[in-house]
């Protein structure tokens, strides 16, 4: 095995995320304002505030925090830690 194959193995942890669900990866502030990025549909997607996923509405984006709307109901994503 190769040094990277063994780096990306020992990195590497199969069935940790939900794949079925929105996952936030991070969170920062751009020249336009505050964008997240999120794993959704096994893609890692860049959103702001107003963007539509997975049919919510990107609320909000704060320092490691992403709200999200569905109908009346809002969901709260964090970073761990």
């Amino acid at each position: 095995m190769a040094q990277s194959d063994a780096v990306a193995q020992a990195a590497t942890e199969t069935g940790v995320l939900d794949r079925a669900r929105i996952i936030l990866i991070g969170t920062l502030t751009g020249p336009r304002g505050p964008v997240a990025l999120i794993r959704a549909r096994g893609r890692v997607e860049r959103v702001e505030p107003g963007d539509r996923i997975d049919g919510a509405t990107v609320r909000g984006i704060d320092d490691g925090v992403l709200s999200l709307a569905r109908g009346s109901r809002v969901e709260t994503l964090r970073l761990p830690g």
